[in-house]
């Protein structure tokens, strides 16, 4: 009878919600422990295995466990977001969790960034504060905290972390400004965030885009402020484009918007660097800005 019929699946099956290599006893085993404990999974690893019948042999952990793609550490989630090659969330205590490559400090749990240094499950963020909400963008990430601070960590080449350098960081830098964060989205070389006021703020590459919406285009490493006088109620920062929605639920995109149209706006022009209504006459409760 095989796992299916059993119902049962075999930890050599389950790593992270994906397949674990059943001849590599010792980081099966390591991943049930972390998922039931040692009275399933046993107090040492299993012998290494030499044949696909051998696979009897090691400890089993309930299907659904992995159907679900997660392992029973008790985290319990709030929010998750996914970026370019990793992925971030938050408990419902306020805990950071990120997961996935790691080549720039993205993850921000202080361990050296590797070019190809992957964690496949969720590792702690460093710094010991409580999270509202984290955003993961291409290289970097971002993050709100209860006190209304906004971090940023990974990737730095652009000044897309808000803190006045061009230095990666693997553990959370504090943006500037001294400004109260509702929320901070990350892009791919740029963020913008919203403040308590509802004010909206671009940091990092321009790209000649006009993707910071300051009505300029040119890089920023510190929060500058979006034109218009909007009063924001979120924004999603993209590859080289960034759309709003604000209070009164209209939305707004500015940035690239060249040949696709990405901007909404009815024109393909080639960027705006202050935000340009979106057409249509909605009334938008939400928008996220994507590649092109």
């Amino acid at each position: 009878m095989n796992d299916r019929e059993r119902g049962r699946t075999t930890v050599s099956h389950v790593r992270d919600g994906r397949s674990c290599f059943p001849r590599l006893p010792n980081l099966c085993w390591a991943v049930c422990v972390a998922a039931v404990g040692l009275t399933t999974c046993g107090k040492s690893p299993p012998p290494p295995i030499t044949s696909d019948d051998d696979e009897s042999a090691l400890p089993t952990v309930d299907s659904t466990l992995a159907q679900t793609g997660v392992l029973a550490r008790g985290f319990e989630w709030a929010a998750i977001s996914a970026g370019g090659e990793h992925t971030c969330g938050v408990t419902s205590d306020g805990e950071g969790y990120c997961w996935g490559r790691n080549g720039s400090g993205q993850l921000g749990d202080g361990s050296p960034a590797v070019l190809f240094g992957v964690f496949h499950s969720p590792s702690l963020v460093a710094g010991g504060h409580e999270w509202t909400a984290v955003s993961a963008g291409h290289h970097h990430t971002c993050g709100v905290t209860s006190g209304g601070e906004g971090y940023c960590w990974g990737g730095n080449g652009s000044g897309q972390l808000g803190d006045g350098t061009l230095a990666d960081w693997n553990v959370p830098s504090l943006v500037m400004g001294g400004h109260e964060w509702t929320a901070i989205s990350a892009g791919s070389s740029h963020t913008c965030g919203v403040t308590s006021g509802g004010e909206g703020y671009c940091w990092g590459s321009d790209e000649a885009s006009g993707k910071l919406g300051d009505g300029t285009m040119a890089d920023r490493y510190v929060p500058s402020l979006v034109m218009g006088g909007h009063e924001w109620t979120a924004i999603s920062a993209g590859f080289a484009h960034t759309c709003g929605v604000t209070s009164g639920g209209d939305g707004y995109c500015w940035g690239m918007n060249l040949h696709y149209g990405q901007l909404g706006d009815g024109t393909t022009a080639a960027g705006r660097s202050v935000p340009s209504l979106v057409a249509g006459g909605h009334e938008w409760t939400a928008v996220s800005a994507g590649r092109s």
